[in-house]
């Protein structure tokens, strides 16, 4: 009996270490297999380099100029530092430029539609548009322009048509210009007009012209209602004026 036990005792003992054995392997295969990786966090998406919607350049003349406005708008969404963003900006608004004035070259009448649209936008954006298109207009445009010049009732519109005929030497243009400096209800409007003949009077196509430019300016200068157009003539004609800080174009 006592043999037995022994026995009995002895392969208790191998089947102990046996167990042993098989979980002390089991526990290090465990702890050797690396943990399954988690699923990384999706990147942030970044702000597409440009507008992006596609631009349409098939829209009507005054769709189209609004269409530029909306551009200009967002050029404080792309910093200097974003040059994609920049250049696409630059680029769309070079396609609605080239489309607009090939319009209106074929068809004066557009300059209506596109200034009338342009008049209910912000007058600075506007005003950075109209300085963009003079050499738009041709000798085609020059009438429809004029007519603006005189009869539209929206002054943003008769300044636009001032700012876009300045440039041209015809008499027509001349004589308008003079008219809208002495005759416009808007002052704003006989500022631009009084801009504009300065800007002349130095290339004035003779000594006649120059010498009508110089007296219309003067004559502002003395019988002008507004005091910042009047100050404004007699700075141009070289006479004392005040010129306050604040003082901004009309």
């Amino acid at each position: 009996m006592g043999s037995v036990k022994v026995a009995q005792v002895g392969i208790g003992a191998i089947a102990l270490l046996l167990a042993g054995i098989v979980g002390f392997r089991a526990l290090r295969g465990g702890a050797a297999s690396p943990p399954p990786p988690s699923p990384s966090a999706p990147e942030k998406e970044q702000k597409p380099a440009g507008p992006s919607a596609p631009l349409n350049l098939s829209v009507p003349a005054g769709s189209l100029a609004l269409s530029w406005v909306r551009l200009l708008n967002r050029e404080s969404e792309y910093p200097p530092g974003n040059a994609a963003g920049q250049e696409l900006l630059r680029s769309e608004e070079r396609q609605i430029a080239d489309e607009l004035k090939q319009r209106l070259g074929k068809n004066p009448a557009l300059w209506t539609e596109v200034l009338d649209a342009l008049s209910t936008e912000d007058p600075k954006m506007a005003r950075k548009i109209v300085a963009a298109l003079p050499d738009a207009v041709g000798e085609s445009g020059e009438p429809e322009l004029l007519r603006l010049m005189k009869s539209a009732r929206h002054r943003e519109v008769r300044k636009s048509a001032i700012t876009l005929l300045g440039p041209r030497n015809s008499g027509n243009t001349l004589g308008a210009l003079l008219a809208a400096a002495q005759q416009d209800p808007d002052s704003g409007v006989r500022y631009q007009a009084l801009s504009e003949l300065a800007r002349r009077q130095g290339k004035a196509a003779t000594p006649a012209e120059a010498a009508t430019i110089d007296q219309t300016l003067r004559l502002r200068a003395q019988v002008e209602p507004d005091v910042d157009v009047r100050n404004f003539a007699l700075r141009v004609t070289g006479q004392p004026a005040p010129n306050p800080a604040g003082f901004r174009p009309k």
